[in-house]
């Protein structure tokens, strides 16, 4: 898991307001990860399927399939995070109950998941046009809305735990994955979409039209 990598470790001396919630709220990631990691599953799922349809569909020579392809993985996947969006707001304290007792870490992995939990299905889009972008062999839009926006999360956590205190931080994650979810639909809405026509049926070979 993430808390076994040293440099993700949070360096608790960006804010005193974070140093103050270090003990209860970064001691244990189990509760965190273990949850969001069900609809991240599946996110990747279908973000793998979308980068094979669309490049399969760029293949056979149709731009418009290939976008087609990857709003319905996008709304699929989004439809299907749903029920663990609700789940995990609904139940998030016996859930979380299931792998510690402690009231600290419970209050505050309990205020993670029902923050995060909201934008369940923002991320599952992001994570399907991340694989749509691939698929359209165009991967820089992707690079450059996780370079800005991830490195975004920190400044913007500071500012927030000022006011929210650690859920400031939960609240950096969540206006990030919405922000590069839109970043990555309106890339692929925008993007070339390089398609291959071959000369006719059964010839490999093609040129970029």
């Amino acid at each position: 898991t993430i808390s076994c990598i040293p440099w993700a470790q949070p360096n608790t001396r960006a804010s005193p307001t974070l140093r103050a919630h270090h003990a209860p709220h970064t001691t244990h990631h189990t509760p965190y990860t273990t949850l969001q990691g069900l609809a991240f599953t599946v996110n990747e799922a279908y973000g793998a399927a979308a980068a094979t349809l669309v490049g399969q569909w760029l293949g056979a020579g149709s731009r418009s399939k290939a976008r087609w392809a990857a709003a319905v993985s996008a709304r699929q996947c989004a439809l299907c995070t749903l029920p663990f969006a609700l789940a995990a707001a609904v139940f998030a304290q016996p859930l979380v109950g299931i792998f510690t007792t402690d009231p600290d870490v419970v209050r505050s992995a309990v205020s993670y998941i029902r923050i995060v939990a909201a934008v369940f299905p923002i991320s599952a889009i992001e994570t399907t046009y991340e694989g749509a972008l691939a698929g359209a062999a165009d991967t820089v839009p992707t690079l450059i809305a996780g370079l800005l926006l991830n490195t975004a999360r920190v400044p913007l956590a500071v500012l927030l735990s000022v006011r929210w205190g650690v859920e400031g931080v939960w609240y950096a994650i969540a206006i990030t994955t919405v922000l590069k979810a839109f970043i990555k639909w309106l890339a692929f809405r925008f993007s070339k979409l390089p398609a291959c026509v071959g000369s006719g049926p059964g010839d490999d070979s093609c040129v970029v039209a």
